[in-house]
């Protein structure tokens, strides 16, 4: 089963987190370590894809959100 939370950040962008309890979606993006990031643009196509964390890779993924807008 897929679930799924829409929130809102402070400036009004829709953050959409999934949670894959069967791991049909995950096997379906091929995602095979977390954390996993997809970004997608107002068309649904992935525009930033990342696997992991490491200090400062934040930063990366708000550049890349802030360049959407």
């Amino acid at each position: 089963a897929l679930f799924v939370e829409i929130h809102f950040d402070e400036v009004g962008n829709i953050v959409i987190v999934l949670y894959d309890k069967n791991q049909d979606f995950k096997r379906a993006m091929n995602v095979n370590m977390v954390p996993h990031v997809f970004v997608l643009d107002g068309e649904g196509k992935i525009v930033y894809n990342h696997t992991g964390y490491t200090p400062g890779s934040e930063a990366e993924l708000l550049e890349v959100i802030k360049g959407l807008q």
